[in-house]
């Protein structure tokens, strides 16, 4: 898990630190927060976004733009990124049921990844790179 909690979630972030050990779970390594995410995503063969209160999740576009398949929580900014079952999926906020689910129809569907990971960078490139966004939000200041 890369990242660390956002301001006033640190008593959720214990939590979730607990659960591995709760779980007997060996594999999971919790990295804090980094400078430099890209170094971990570029390891990723899926990125599960659970966040339930994003105004924009920019974790999301990154993945987009590093061709990653994403299962995210249908909520709020996410919505504003994610086009459900054409560059990603979008499970219940705060399910866990419909996120295990979502991540488990990533995880065997090969051609789905790869739908998500051609589809996801093709947004990224139309959407939200640096100078697509310079330029929407330029004419959203001078033509308003």
């Amino acid at each position: 898990m890369v990242g660390s909690a956002g301001k006033e979630e640190e008593e959720y972030e214990k939590m979730i630190r607990q659960i591995p050990e709760d779980e007997d779970l060996k594999n999971v390594i919790f990295t804090g927060f980094t400078d430099e995410p890209q170094k971990y995503m570029s390891v990723f063969d899926i990125l599960a976004f659970p966040s339930h209160d994003e105004s924009f999740g920019r974790v999301l576009v990154e993945a987009m733009a590093m061709g990653i398949p994403t299962a995210s929580s249908g909520f709020a900014g996410v919505l504003d990124i994610t086009v459900e079952n054409e560059t990603g999926l979008l499970f219940e906020p705060k399910n866990p049921v419909s996120m295990a689910e979502a991540l488990s129809k990533l995880i065997s569907d090969s051609d789905l990844r790869h739908k998500f990971s051609v589809n996801g960078k093709k947004r990224f490139q139309e959407y939200f790179t640096l100078d697509k966004v310079t330029k929407s939000l330029l004419n959203l200041y001078y033509n308003t």
